[in-house]
């Protein structure tokens, strides 16, 4: 789950326990972002550096796994 819908400053990420990595796309599938979890379930993204548009937020494992998909609008 992403919060709020949509994204202003800054985005609460909910990932869950498994998680190591969280990748901002854009919609043309580049990342633009990786940010580390750190082992925490809800991860704080500040969002100002984006412009407004549609991103894909991409949850990997410690080995590269994908876990999920989450999609983003930041305004």
């Amino acid at each position: 789950v992403v919060r709020p819908h949509p994204v202003y400053s800054e985005a609460l990420v909910e990932v869950g326990q498994g998680a190591s990595t969280i990748d901002i796309l854009n919609i043309a599938g580049q990342r633009l972002q990786s940010i580390q979890t750190n082992g925490v379930a809800d991860v704080l993204i500040p969002t100002d550096a984006l412009i407004a548009g549609s991103y894909v937020l991409v949850v990997r494992s410690a080995n590269g796994q994908i876990l999920s998909t989450k999609h983003m609008v930041h305004l």
